[in-house]
């Protein structure tokens, strides 16, 4: 799970704030984002501009999404040339751990005639009831050839990227995948496999931490590869996401807000309920969801002092106002919003940020889960955001967003802690929930009671107790 870690510099003394200008909303897109470890979530569309900017137009593209929310990244491929998208999921949707992503990660492997459209199957075949797997792209994934890579044959050379933000260890989860992809190309020739995601190199698993920098970084790599072979129109690009995954409804701004002022965007449409479900943030224990705005830094270089609890913010967690109205109240507030985190956006691996093109910072006006479903879905909404801090900053885009979701439905059992003679256990879940176990170590058939059921709701919940006889497994259970 991500921290934050939050540094509160002190403010000057300012005059009452300035109504600044008004922004109109009319351009909001719904993005699929991808997790980090250290920094902003990564927006599909930057994914999107990497991969068709570095990787060669002839060359051939397979992007598979297996993390939540991947289908609302599909459309964001739809005009890169030679592009095969395959997702376990549609817009909107969430995706599950050990269904389609299990089902596609045995079958991405090479094998004479084999194709994209055999790991889109094989992914089908196994998906949740949750999951709809869709297709996308520019080309076919039937034309997508898996045949072993050979100097006389259709593929002369394949580079396939991996990504997971913030990896999960457990079986059949993101490290498995990972193991099973690499295991099945580890004998063939001219093909490299790079991966990036989790706070290190964990167990030497994967190569480089889960920021957006070492995704570009690893995408580059590849297309060095590919750009640097004598035949660049027949060498392959892979790209196979897994792990956590965001869902945004994005407007763009690009508006100058000045010290002391206020900027009001108006006609913004919060989430809908008909494309992503309040249960998708509520059933998620570790959700935080939030408005933010980015602020893009042009002028100005500052350390991004990655890992994150090294990281020193640039504002203050004071330093920007942000009043959220319905569009047909705009004189009380729905909430009012004085304190925000700071996320580094960087993209070069320098170790700061404003020294390489598009780099700036994420502000979040993070909020309880429960508040942010009941008030801000299926309604219109004017914001005013108000600067306490010197200087005049752009407002590149504000966005409303789910925060990092896991792959996760049922309810989990989150820890299981001693504690004088009995233990506690945490749990997580959406319905209300109870705790289950079986008296041995045996493969369980049957379940007992340990609790009643109790109100879900996302939150964690928590249980001691004494045992009075043997216990093997434990388990949460919705009602």
């Amino acid at each position: 799970m991500k921290v934050f870690i939050v540094v509160c510099a002190v403010l000057g003394v300012f005059s009452f704030p300035t109504r600044a200008s008004v922004v109109v909303v009319t351009n909001v897109v719904t993005n699929g984002t991808l997790a980090t470890t250290y920094g902003a979530s990564i927006m599909d569309r930057d994914v999107a501009r990497w991969i068709e900017e570095s990787i060669p137009t002839n060359s051939k593209k397979l992007i598979i999404l297996t993390q939540c929310f991947g289908g609302n990244m599909v459309d964001k491929f739809a005009t890169i040339s030679n592009t095969t998208v395959i997702s376990a999921t549609s817009p909107g949707q969430k995706s599950k751990y050990g269904y389609y992503d299990k089902g596609a990660s045995m079958a991405l492997k090479p094998g004479p005639s084999r194709t994209a459209q055999d790991v889109h199957n094989e992914g089908f075949a196994s998906k949740h009831t949750n999951e709809t797997p869709i297709i996308g792209g520019t080309l076919s994934p039937t034309n997508f050839s898996l045949d072993p890579v050979s100097p006389t044959g259709t593929v002369k050379s394949r580079h396939i990227v991996f990504y997971a933000g913030e990896p999960d260890s457990r079986p059949e989860r993101d490290f498995d995948q990972y193991l099973r992809i690499k295991k099945s190309f580890e004998t063939e020739t001219n093909t490299t496999l790079e991966s990036a995601g989790g706070q290190l190199s964990i167990s030497n698993i994967l190569d480089f931490v889960g920021n957006a920098a070492s995704l570009r970084r690893v995408i580059t790599n590849a297309a060095a590869a590919i750009t640097n072979s004598p035949t660049p129109d027949d060498e392959q690009f892979v790209f196979y996401v897994t792990d956590h995954g965001d869902y945004h409804v994005t407007a763009d701004v690009r508006t100058n807000l000045p010290p002391m002022s206020t900027l009001t965007i108006s006609n913004f449409p919060s989430f809908r309920s008909n494309a992503i479900t309040p249960k998708a943030i509520l059933e998620d224990a570790h959700a935080v969801p939030s408005f933010s705005i980015f602020i893009p830094f042009t002028n100005v270089v500052h350390p991004a002092n990655e890992p994150l609890s090294h990281y020193v913010p640039y504002f203050s967690s004071f330093g920007f106002q942000l009043q959220v109205f319905d569009a047909t109240n705009d004189v009380t507030p729905l909430n009012t919003f004085n304190f925000s985190l700071e996320q580094a956006w960087e993209l070069n691996g320098s170790g700061f940020i404003g020294d390489f093109p598009g780099e700036g910072i994420v502000r979040r006006f993070t909020m309880d889960p429960s508040v942010f479903v009941s008030n801000y879905f299926d309604r219109t909404l004017t914001f005013r955001l108000t600067s306490l801090v010197s200087g005049t900053w752009m407002i590149q885009r504000i966005s409303q967003d789910s925060g990092e979701l896991s792959k996760l439905f049922e309810p989990l059992v989150e820890s299981i802690e001693r504690v004088f003679s009995g233990f506690v256990v945490r749990w997580s879940g959406y319905r209300p929930v109870r705790l289950e176990f079986t008296p041995n170590l045996v493969p369980p058939t049957a379940w007992m009671p340990l609790t009643f059921y109790q109100a879900g709701g996302g939150v964690t919940h928590s249980f001691y107790f004494e045992p009075t006889n043997d216990l093997g497994f434990i388990r949460a259970a919705e009602q």
